[in-house]
């Protein structure tokens, strides 16, 4: 069973990089192994806001960093905590 949460990590509006104001994305996985079907939300949120979307982390519980996409990087969730 997988469960997914799409959560910020700050407020829109509350983190500037270079100058610009972004939003940064997290969705968690509970399946160990990420797929690239596991990062469907933020994909969906990176097609509503793409002006503000600069990239989005997957974490789950497996071993290993990969990138998902250029923009979607999964990571195990212990490696950000």
């Amino acid at each position: 069973m997988t469960t997914t949460y799409l959560q910020s990590l700050v407020p829109p509006g509350d983190c500037a990089v270079g100058g610009a104001t972004v939003d940064l994305r997290i969705e968690v996985q509970a399946a160990t192994s990420p797929h690239p079907s596991d990062s469907r939300g933020l994909w969906a949120f990176r097609e509503e806001y793409r002006d503000q979307f600069v990239g989005g982390l997957l974490l789950h519980g497996e071993s290993q960093t990969q990138w998902m996409s250029d923009e979607i990087l999964a990571v195990p969730w212990w490696r950000v905590l």
